[in-house]
């Protein structure tokens, strides 16, 4: 597990230096022959997405985690952290990290506490300057740890994934983004479950979260 985290932060790290070297590279290819600048000057491009490229950013959402695969089990309020990486105004980098407890009625009694990690690689487009949309896609990691309230034997293990998501962002400033992404994420391990001893039993728990939230950038 250990070296499953340590790749997904190499990752993210060398996601991180490619972009700030891709900006160098615009930065260098817009100074021309002249190889530097006589002053710099204070200048606004207004609430755009473009004004973000090659800055991080950090955030928050409250989203809805929707286990559509399993009728038993309820929806529930999930909370997210994001980091965030505009590499240009077309390509962006996303780890969000997520909680949430949704409680089990059928067929097993319980409640189980999920700890999610979610690396998108996010494909964006601008309509408006303020405005953008994005479809991602990227791995997951599911930390599953399950109370069960009967005598079932229940195991929930942590798990690789998979996810795609959609959404759009809405500059308020140059800074501050308003925030609304859609994921489908798919469990690649089922919950396994018996009964005194009884044969092994299988259940999904493949979701759609639904969060909305603000990114600030710096």
């Amino acid at each position: 597990m250990r070296k499953t985290v340590v790749a997904i932060a190499g990752v993210c790290l060398i996601l991180g230096w490619a972009g700030l070297s891709w900006g160098q590279a615009y930065l260098d290819r817009g100074l021309g022959d002249a190889g530097h600048v006589d002053s710099w000057e204070p200048y606004s491009v207004g609430k755009q997405l473009i004004s973000v490229s090659c800055r991080p950013g950090v955030g928050a959402r409250v989203a809805y985690f929707f286990p559509y695969s399993n009728d038993g089990v309820d929806s529930e309020i999930a909370y997210e952290g994001i980091l965030s990486y505009m590499v240009s105004s077309n390509f962006a980098t996303a780890l969000s990290v997520g909680y949430t407890a949704p409680t089990w009625n059928y067929p097993i009694s319980g409640e189980s506490k999920l700890t999610y990690i979610n690396l998108t690689f996010e494909l964006r487009g601008s309509p408006t300057p303020e405005f953008g949309l994005y479809l991602g896609f990227g791995p997951s990691m599911i930390f599953n740890d399950f109370d069960s309230d009967t005598d079932f034997s229940v195991r929930g293990r942590d798990s690789f994934g998979m996810h795609v998501a959609i959404g759009f962002d809405y500059c308020i400033t140059q800074d501050l983004v308003f925030n609304i992404d859609v994921k489908h994420l798919w469990f690649l391990e089922d919950y396994k479950y018996s009964e005194d001893g009884g044969p092994v039993e299988k259940e999904k728990l493949d979701s759609v979260i639904m969060g909305a939230g603000f990114k600030y950038f710096f």
